[in-house]
């Protein structure tokens, strides 16, 4: 069982566009979404050190963007939204 202290250690109140280029980072699958042209894109939260919970799906931050571990298509994954300014265009899958 995970205890919550363990969990606060691992995880910033950084975002991910404050990862260096090169760091992993842990994040919750569902934050990956389509634009309106298929692009993938995620939304610019928080992270986690290690994986926790559902914090489970690992990117990894390049020069200009992230890859990201590639995840199960799911249905309340694949909702289309408009990228907002902070959300960062997927690089690629790793």
């Amino acid at each position: 069982m995970v205890k919550l202290k363990d969990v606060l250690v691992t995880c910033r109140h950084a975002t991910i566009s404050d990862l260096e280029i090169g760091q992993t980072g842990y994040i919750t699958p569902w934050i990956v979404f389509p634009d309106d042209n298929d692009d993938m894109w995620i939304t610019n939260s928080s992270y986690c050190t290690e994986k926790t919970g559902t914090r489970d799906t690992r990117v990894t931050r390049t020069k200009d963007s992230v890859l990201v571990d590639l995840i199960p298509v799911r249905e309340n994954y694949g909702r289309k939204r408009r990228p907002q300014e902070e959300d960062i265009k997927i690089a690629g899958w790793i």
